[in-house]
């Protein structure tokens, strides 16, 4: 469901009163066609103007925000917008750069919205935005346009990798490599039916909760972080009547790449996939070659300590 709501934001700047009328939507988020995840208000026009978004970054909890007239300094002025919260009111931007830091929360997202008050004295406006990780690295940049918003989806923490959800320790059991931005899951019980119910999570984020398995396949779609491990977390909530959670997992990838496996999850640790996909060329085979290679030092490691023991 979808609702708006008009509020007028009385602003000081300059010793003047600027009005914004500002439309606010209210926004589901979700990583599978299932479940609702998450749900934010976002401005989605700032005096008329529509927002306009780019794209998606992922960053961490912690990111600086700089901002700058990229050309001749002429009196342009901004306001910078996050979510429904202004974090800057309109200000003139010049050929300084200014910082300001922004902590983020895990699992939320975010967008952060450029709006431009004017054209300055030179037009077009020329404001940048340079979003950084709180250890110098570029995530984004972000320019002002007079005809609308633009903005770009923050999500903060998403792209490592976990060892434990909630305690529980998390086992991979098997790496994936899709040829598709989404993956579709078939899920089913694959021993008795007794009732395991079970939460999926998609790296930090729940994309299934409290799904009790039958015997037949249910099917859950899942959107990937490119260029990233997707790790793809069974949480056992209870262990049906016969112990351990057992559930059977098909993945596809919709390119008649599809992979069968069983995981098995009970209260103390927790099954895993790792799933690759990249938008950019032979990055599969790199990761791929890594593993390969990764496999073979373990090998290496393993047959040289055996030979050190037989010696000793």
């Amino acid at each position: 469901m979808k609702t708006s709501v008009i509020l007028a934001v009385l602003i000081f700047a300059y010793n003047d009163i600027i009005a914004f009328d500002i439309c606010y939507e209210n926004k589901i988020f979700t990583n599978s066609k299932t479940k609702i995840t998450d749900t934010i208000r976002i401005p989605k026009f700032i005096n008329n103007k529509p927002t306009n978004t780019l794209k998606s970054v992922f960053t961490d909890t912690l990111i600086n925000i700089s901002f700058y007239d990229h050309q001749i300094f002429d009196h342009d002025s901004i306001s910078l917008f996050l979510n429904d919260k202004c974090l800057k009111s309109p200000f003139e931007v010049t050929s300084e750069i200014e910082n300001i830091v922004v902590k983020l929360v895990p699992g939320k997202i975010y967008y952060l919205i450029i709006y431009s008050c004017n054209q300055g004295d030179i037009t077009p406006n020329t404001s940048t935005i340079i979003i950084k990780n709180s250890n110098g690295e570029l995530v984004s940049k972000l320019k002002s346009v007079i005809e609308m918003n633009n903005s770009i989806i923050l999500k903060p923490g998403r792209n490592t990798t976990f060892d434990t959800v909630n305690g529980r320790m998390v086992k991979e059991m098997v790496k994936f490599y899709s040829k598709s931005p989404e993956i579709s899951i078939n899920l089913w019980d694959h021993g008795i039916y007794d009732h395991d119910t079970i939460s999926l999570f998609h790296n930090e984020l729940c994309v299934v909760r409290n799904f009790e398995l039958k015997c037949n396949k249910q099917q859950v779609v899942i959107k990937l972080i490119p260029n990233v491990a997707n790790q793809i977390i069974l949480f056992a909530l209870n262990t049906g009547i016969y112990a351990p959670n057992t559930a059977a997992f098909q993945v596809m990838d919709g390119f008649e790449n599809s992979k069968f496996l069983s995981l098995t999850s009970d209260e103390t640790f927790c099954g895993s996939i790792s799933v690759f996909y990249s938008n950019r060329n032979n990055y599969v085979d790199e990761i791929k070659s890594q593993n390969n290679l990764f496999e073979e030092l373990k090998d290496l490691i393993n047959r040289y300590r055996f030979q050190f023991k037989r010696r000793t």
